[in-house]
């Protein structure tokens, strides 16, 4: 049996979309109330359905984490499909945000392009291709795109979440929007792939390394860019004076020497003196004004975003109706009961693991957890045990692991948020007594110094929000179609694709595709999505034509005739990625 569960209202729509689903053999959709995330949460696990539909006037922050924690817990791959009233504003904002795996569907009485998908993904291709669907042959490129994620901007390196897979040590033209009056480059260097502690619906986290000067400039360019960098430079907390020495003891060298003499380098040889030095000037500027952006939008107190992982068979921890616990700056991850610790530990990385201790969370699976933890360098997680009903030393000893609180008190959300405190606490000692060490050394070589703190040699981040938008910009991938029909278009790409992953296209017109099948010839089936009533017409009198031109494709369609149909069809829809 094919299980889809449906987060909605029971009304015309769904019972639209039940008869038309069930009609195909083998599906069942079950409808939950979507104002009780926590009981669907649970029906889920039991369940593991393979397509959770969500019915939402908007898509929140619940409605992310929620969703986040399916794919955290169910092993095999769920899709999400989220339905949004027919209204612009609510269909950008399904666009913009959540472009990667979340396919948006604009809800109204047809319900075609939903049970389209339900079908690609449930059954095999020989079932599908029973089912008459017009389609056409012919030649033409598709520019791809989708979102890539800024977790959070470190000094010398931006984190970053994306579905797309990249070499270690690779430099890709990427579209970053922050400080283009910083980085002169439009390319990044990507470095440390990582496949866990991944913390919104991607498949890859990378550390990018910032490239301030890759691009060639004149001369004249990198003067006034220079210029510009040092007028807003005027009464920093940082000058390009001070933060040479900072950048010398944050690179964690065995010898620290401040002094004023001057290496010797050798030009390059297209390269004038006068241009080798403006570039110097130019890229010290540059990262001196960074530095103290960092300074100013970044909280000493939260420097680092906490991971937790909470471990609750009951599922009570998180209640519905509140965010009190997201808004504290941290992400989430519920699991119900500890099964691969190794596994676990590895694609979570908690800073705090809290456990509700029962028969199946009890001593041993929470010590195979600690072990898990222990084998990874310089990580000691701290956790908090819930319903335990011994002594907290008594826990602590069986455990052989200092970091444990134990309490006999219920799950309680409230004391989670004090002991989250009090770890930050304990966490920001530590960081400043790293920091005052080198500072001192600072202090003795420059008076300048003296004005200033140890703060300024802290580990500063700053995060963004999985719903702040300026947090997401665009890769762009090239396709060539191979055949496209209403609702499927097959490709072949420049890159490796992976079923589920979601993309848009503006043109000929504004539309997501999700990738449903990888065929042996490495094309790939893709379903329409996200298309309203005049596009879609659009599309079905431009596979007519196509079919007139082409006798029912017998014959193939003349190079010349494609341009002609896309105008007389799609010109005026076609728009803007962002």
């Amino acid at each position: 049996m094919k299980q889809i569960i449906y987060l909605g209202i029971q009304d015309d729509y769904i019972q639209h979309l039940k008869v038309e689903a069930e009609a195909f053999s083998g599906i069942t959709i079950k409808c939950l109330d979507p104002s009780s995330l926590h009981e669907a949460y649970s029906f889920a696990i039991q369940q593991q359905p393979q397509i959770i539909v969500m019915d939402l006037p908007f898509f929140n922050r619940f409605q992310r984490n929620f969703a986040d924690q399916i794919r955290k817990v169910i092993t095999h791959k769920v899709h999400f499909i989220v339905v949004y009233p027919d209204k612009e504003e609510a269909v950008e904002q399904g666009r913009l945000t959540t472009l990667g795996d979340i396919i948006f569907c604009i809800r109204n009485f047809n319900v075609d392009d939903v049970v389209n998908f339900f079908k690609n993904v449930l059954y095999r291709k020989t079932d599908l291709e029973k089912e008459p669907r017009p389609k056409v042959y012919f030649k033409d490129t598709l520019s791809l795109f989708q979102s890539m994620r800024v977790r959070y901007l470190a000094r010398t390196y931006a984190q970053l979440e994306s579905n797309r897979y990249f070499e270690n040590n690779s430099l890709l033209t990427l579209n970053f929007p922050y400080f283009k009056n910083l980085f002169h480059s439009t390319q990044h260097k990507i470095l440390n792939r990582s496949s866990n502690d991944i913390h919104s619906h991607y498949l890859y986290s990378y550390q990018m390394e910032y490239q301030y000067l890759k691009d060639a400039l004149s001369l004249e360019t990198k003067n006034k860019l220079l210029a510009d960098c040092e007028y807003e430079l005027n009464g920093k907390q940082i000058s390009e004076e001070l933060y040479g020495p900072i950048e010398e003891i944050l690179k964690e060298r065995k010898s620290l020497v401040l002094t004023d003499a001057k290496k010797v380098e050798e030009l390059p040889a297209d390269m004038s003196h006068e241009e080798h030095t403006t570039l110097k000037k130019l890229e010290v500027a540059s990262k001196t004004l960074y530095f103290n952006w960092l300074l100013t939008n970044s909280d000493q107190n939260f420097f680092h975003k906490e991971n937790i992982t909470i471990y609750d068979t009951k599922g009570t921890m998180l209640q519905e109706g509140t965010d009190e616990l997201l808004t504290q700056f941290v992400s989430v991850i519920q699991r119900p009961s500890i099964k691969n610790p190794r596994e676990e530990i590895l694609i979570d990385k908690p800073s705090v693991i809290v456990i509700n201790f029962d028969q199946e969370n009890n001593v041993d699976k929470i010590k195979e957890l600690i072990a898990s933890s222990t084998q990874m360098r310089d990580y000691f997680p701290f956790v908090l045990v819930f319903n335990y009903k011994h002594s907290p030393d008594v826990l602590r000893d069986k455990l052989e692991y200092h970091f444990v609180l134990a309490t006999s008190m219920q799950p309680n959300e409230q004391f989670l948020i004090k002991f989250l405190g009090l770890y930050r606490k304990k966490k920001m000692e530590k960081e400043w007594v790293k920091g005052s060490k080198r500072f001192s050394k600072l202090q003795e070589e420059n008076a300048k110094f003296v004005l200033l703190n140890e703060t300024i040699l802290y580990d500063y981040r700053v995060y963004k929000r999985l719903e702040d938008l300026e947090s997401l910009f665009l890769y762009k991938v090239e396709a060539q179609i191979i055949w496209m029909s209403e609702f499927d278009i097959m490709i072949k790409t420049s890159a490796p694709l992976e079923v589920g992953e979601v993309f848009r296209i503006n043109k000929p017109f504004d539309i997501q595709l999700a990738v449903v099948e990888k065929s042996s010839d490495d094309s790939y089936r893709t379903t329409i999505h996200l298309v309203n009533d005049a596009d879609k017409n659009s599309l079905r009198t431009f596979i007519d034509d196509i079919m007139d031109l082409t006798q029912m494709n017998k014959i193939p369609l003349p190079p010349q005739e494609l341009p002609n149909l896309k105008a007389k069809h799609f010109s005026k829809n076609s728009s803007s990625v962002f």
